[in-house]
């Protein structure tokens, strides 16, 4: 599962609610990494004058546990701007949003070969909802009608194929249980993996290995 099997990928429904037993479980040393937070998907709420909690919470957790933070958008963005902005970081973290629009962005700027690039270098992928999506081979799973209506520019729904998985996040979330599983039992019309991650999971894949893990350490 993932590109090779010495690449990192952290896949998460919240980051913030698990970061610090994914810490603890791939044994990553905050003091060493710089971490590149992509905000994206955040921008149409931001456009709306909505609030981003789980952006503040997620960039919250990473610096408290020690790691150093570069907030980065990719929006309007080509990619030798954004190249020189992550050459540095050891940690590409992809923030929650609209799945669509970050992809349609992502497509625009080049970001999917220069992050496939940078995973198969050894830079640690970690997803956070939005984020997690985007690292499955096809984004088409989460299809939503007034978040896809947001990327009048996206050409196709090919995400960055990280993993060979479709990632349900949020599953256990009493606010989204009904729309969560429609679309899940919708999904079985195809033959492609699908995990089940809830907002106190972590699903890890390093070194060819799957492992998950919760808050909790379980």
């Amino acid at each position: 599962m993932g590109l090779n099997h010495m690449s990192t990928i952290i896949l998460t429904s919240t980051a913030y609610q698990v970061l610090a037993q994914v810490v603890k479980s791939t044994g990553l040393v905050p003091s060493d990494h710089l971490v590149a937070c992509v905000t994206t998907a955040c921008n149409p709420y931001i456009a709306k004058q909505k609030p981003t909690p789980w952006l503040d919470k997620d960039r919250e957790a990473f610096v408290s546990l020690g790691f150093k933070v570069k907030n980065i958008d990719i929006q309007g963005k080509v990619s030798k701007q954004f190249t020189d902005e992550l050459e540095a970081c050891t940690i590409i973290f992809v923030a929650g949003g609209n799945v669509f629009y970050l992809l349609q962005e992502a497509q625009k700027s080049g970001f999917l070969d220069i992050v496939r690039s940078k995973v198969e270098d050894g830079c640690v992928y970690i997803g956070s909802s939005a984020g997690s999506i985007l690292a499955a081979p096809d984004t088409n799973f989460a299809y939503n009608t007034n978040k896809i209506a947001e990327a009048p520019d996206l050409q196709g729904t090919n995400g960055l194929g990280l993993v060979d998985i479709e990632p349900y996040v949020h599953m256990g979330d009493p606010k989204r249980f009904k729309r969560n599983i429609i679309r899940f039992i919708k999904s079985y019309e195809s033959m492609s993996k699908k995990v089940l991650i809830r907002d106190d999971q972590a699903l890890i894949i390093k070194d060819g290995w799957v492992q998950f893990i919760n808050s909790q350490g379980a």
